[in-house]
């Protein structure tokens, strides 16, 4: 099937989903989407057809331009005769973003004026969006953005208005090489993404430029990047997340507003930017996008802060280099997650057809496909042997994510083990039952140190170390009486059996194995 017409299909898709959801939308002003009609492309074309797989628009064009320097970017004509979708080319030597200066810094000749937020008039901004490459108000701002980090455009004396005009540094920029244009645009973009991403942190040194170049050359799940943003600040962006109103004081309270506002940024300054402006990284959302949902989401943003940004720009989970960044860094091309192939001209044949894309469907296709989100660095799964103390003859072999809380393994173990789940346990990082090393809920000790949400990774536990687990005051199914006696405790011995890479096909926990005396204790229950 040729490029042009894969592409068709795509961006045919998306044409219906839009229009469709566009005229099932009962809400005034809703004209008031069209002019960002790119930005809801641009979030539906990086975003999964299926939850929690790699399968969305960006990554099976990826596939089907492998070897190729050409990626799409869409255009549209006009609100009125619909999207149009032209290929162009994505090469350091020839890369559009320099035509697209150009169109700008012709239209602010002799001078131009600025609005209050130091961007294009919307008069000057209708007049250039037809001849970018990428027709977003967004992108007209970041060009802008450009200029004027680049020094290609300057404010001028002006009174009662903001005026600026073209600078003569435009005639050295307009000599420079492909790779020399770009090394400038690169380092003005970074600079700018440090410096809108800072704006909602009360330390600005923490998104540097270095730290922005960094993840460029060598990705991060977006998660990590966060945790790494708030660790810096002595704040754990877990606390931030699962904090209670009962207990959000006023600095928490202002961490997890800031939070919303830097996700905004990152993708706004950071993430989009590279992404879908210079094609350097290619994003993924691992949930679905609902058109018709986000729609109403941009019309509520317009209507209670004016900002339609809020609702445009999200960050999304996870991203990879694409060819084009691996080459202007001198880097290994990042592996694809989908090569082309017969199976992803099964798929392209699917949504040619128009039939629902389910996970189960893709798995029909080929279950060896890898649909599954790109691990994160280093990630492992920790196999627990975990064995009844009094009894050595009742023990399963669990498997749990790096990830996991000791919190979790502990509601774990009750299930499996058949235990009413209470919050009267303990954790011991050793053998000994010592009240330094122990990992307590609060409702136990009001005074715990070490807290049941630490993670296995953050633990130090290495192959062959032994931990324990005790219940205290609580009924076991394993003692035989007439009377239903809570027992003082009851001990678990837990040994770190095996430590190895994640299976991305597989779900967690994971029971791998149980004891023959615990699997004929079941069955005799359940006779």
């Amino acid at each position: 099937m040729e490029s042009e017409k894969i592409i068709n299909i795509l961006t045919n898709a998306f044409n219906h989903d839009f229009m469709l959801s566009y005229k099932s939308l009962k809400r005034k002003g809703k004209n008031r989407l069209l002019p960002h009609l790119v930005s809801f492309y641009r979030r539906w074309f990086y975003s999964a057809f299926v939850e929690n797989t790699a399968l969305s628009p960006a990554n099976l064009w990826s596939a089907v331009c492998a070897g190729s320097s050409s990626m799409t970017c869409p255009a549209m004509k006009d609100e009125n005769d619909g999207m149009e979708f032209t290929l162009y080319e994505y090469s350091i030597e020839r890369h559009p973003i320099y035509g697209d200066l150009n169109v700008l810094l012709d239209s602010c000749s002799p001078d131009f004026s600025l609005s209050d937020d130091n961007s294009l008039t919307p008069e000057h901004e209708k007049t250039i969006l037809k001849n970018l490459s990428i027709r977003d108000p967004y992108y007209a701002s970041y060009l802008v953005s450009l200029c004027k980090r680049m020094g290609l455009i300057a404010d001028i004396p002006s009174i009662h208005s903001s005026r600026a005009q073209v600078t003569k540094e435009r005639d050295a920029f307009d000599d420079l090489s492909g790779r020399e244009k770009m090394g400038k645009i690169v380092e003005s973009t970074v600079s700018v993404a440090s410096g809108f991403m800072s704006e909602a942190l009360p330390d600005k040194t923490i998104i540097s430029e270095s730290y922005i170049l960094g993840l460029l050359q060598k990705p991060a799940v977006t998660d990590d990047i966060f945790k790494h943003i708030y660790s810096a600040l002595g704040v754990s962006f877990d606390d931030i997340l699962e904090c209670g109103d009962d207990y959000m004081d006023e600095v928490m309270n202002a961490m997890l507003s800031s939070t919303f506002y830097l996700g905004v940024s990152m993708d706004r300054y950071f993430f989009t930017p590279f992404g879908f402006y210079l094609k350097f990284i290619n994003l993924g959302y691992i949930l679905p996008y609902y058109i018709k949902r986000e729609m109403a989401f941009a019309l509520e943003a317009i209507d209670e802060a004016n900002d339609i940004g809020v609702a445009m720009f999200s960050p999304c989970s996870h991203y990879n280099v694409t060819a084009l960044g691996a080459e202007y860094f001198g880097l290994k091309e990042s592996e694809r997650i989908i090569q082309r192939d017969e199976k992803l001209e099964r798929i392209i044949a699917l949504i040619a057809e128009n039939s629902p894309i389910t996970l189960k469907t893709l798995k029909d296709i080929d279950g060896a496909l890898r649909l599954a989100v790109p691990k994160k660095t280093g990630e492992n799964i920790y196999a627990l042997k975990i064995k009844l103390s009094n009894d050595a003859g009742i023990w399963k072999t669990i498997e749990f994510h790096e990830e996991t809380p000791l919190r979790d393994i502990y509601f774990e173990i009750c299930y499996e083990f058949g235990f009413d789940a209470t919050l009267n346990y303990s954790f011991y990082h050793g053998e000994e039952e010592s009240p330094f090393l122990e990992y307590a809920p609060k409702e136990r000790r009001k005074r715990a140190k070490n807290s049941p949400d630490a993670e296995l990774k953050t633990l130090g536990f290495e192959e062959k170390h032994k931990f324990t687990l005790v219940l205290y005051d609580i009924v076991s199914p394993y003692v035989q009486t007439n009377f239903a006696l809570p027992q003082k405790k009851v001990k678990f011995k837990i040994e770190v059996f095996k430590i190895k890479e994640f299976d991305q096909s597989a779900l967690y926990p994971n029971v791998l194995k149980s004891s023959k005396r615990f699997k004929d204790m079941c069955n005799e229950w359940f006779l």
